[in-house]
């Protein structure tokens, strides 16, 4: 006896494998791929990287820093730096949109690191913890913990056309 699969059959067969995949999609939303670091810190640019728990409250060292951030921002964007925060708290969507509005962050790029792979990629193990990039993509400087404005502003400085 044979089954012939009618164009019906296909049809409810290849519905019936579909819809758990659009539920699923629906329940949890989609993940986009995280940035890589390439996009991260661009070509040409230098770059100064900030490795926060946004979801940390109160004094927390990362919320400090995100401060001293924006203050390099504003100082030393129109010179050309650019100024990136990387969550490591696996912050959810809504939150890392509302962030920087939330903040008063312009000039300032966030981005969300679920899966830790721009702070491997900048051996980061801890936040908050700060990488300034040259605009040849290699690290000139780290500072792990909280980060003085100072300290920043006397690096950043003696990088070209920054000073």
């Amino acid at each position: 006896m044979r089954l012939r699969l009618t164009r019906t059959r296909a049809a409810m067969i290849i519905v019936a494998a579909l819809v758990p995949l659009l539920l699923a999609a629906i329940l949890y939303g989609t993940r986009e791929d995280p940035p890589q670091p390439a996009q991260v810190a661009e070509p040409g640019q230098t770059t100064l990287l900030g490795f926060i728990a946004i979801s940390a409250t109160g004094a927390d060292p990362s919320q400090l820093q995100v401060t001293t951030l924006k203050s390099m921002a504003d100082q030393y964007g129109p010179a050309g730096l650019r100024v990136v925060i990387v969550d490591t708290s696996s912050a959810d969507p809504d939150t890392l949109t509302n962030y920087p509005y939330d903040r008063h962050l312009v000039g300032v790029t966030l981005v969300g690191d679920a899966d830790a792979a721009i702070a491997r990629r900048y051996g980061v193990q801890a936040a908050p913890t700060t990488v300034l990039i040259g605009p040849d993509g290699a690290v000139v400087h780290r500072w792990d913990g909280l980060a003085l404005s100072q300290d920043l502003a006397l690096v950043i400085q003696q990088r070209p056309g920054m000073g």
